[in-house]
């Protein structure tokens, strides 16, 4: 059994991109040890993450998260128990995002059933990002 949990946060004002490069490089590492696997994303200093894996190291690498001073208004999106992770052959997968649309079009994968989440009024642009991190995760897409 996994436990997912999705966050979202805001950068404090000093992080910069390379930053976000370096987090990624060096949570790949540490979370490999832990059995952690996931995906970091950002756009405008926003941060959307995905934490998969045995509940006792999720809980307490969010824990570890909150307490981050790069991090602010730090927010639980979506925790469950699930039967297998999306992002398994991830121990932590990092994309900066174009914009703060594909943000959200991200956050919509949060639901057990991605054809669901994708608007029939959907943008083609919306579309091709939803089936990007639906191919990225394994997940079935339109």
């Amino acid at each position: 059994m996994t436990y997912r949990l999705i966050y979202k946060s805001i950068a404090s004002p000093h992080v910069t991109d390379a930053d976000f490069r370096t987090i990624a490089m060096f949570s790949s590492i540490r979370n490999k040890q832990d059995n952690i696997s996931g995906l970091l994303l950002h756009v405008n200093g926003r941060i959307m993450q995905v934490l998969e894996g045995p509940e006792t190291a999720v809980k307490r690498l969010y824990s570890n998260i909150e307490k981050d001073p790069r991090h602010r208004d730090v927010e639980v999106v979506m925790s469950e128990r699930a039967d297998q992770p999306y992002f398994q052959k991830w121990s932590m997968g990092y994309r900066p995002m174009e914009s703060e649309a594909q943000m959200d079009a991200f956050f919509e994968l949060n639901t057990r059933n991605l054809e669901d989440a994708i608007p029939d009024a959907a943008s083609e642009d919306m579309r091709r990002v939803v089936g990007e991190f639906a191919s990225a995760a394994g997940l079935k897409s339109r």
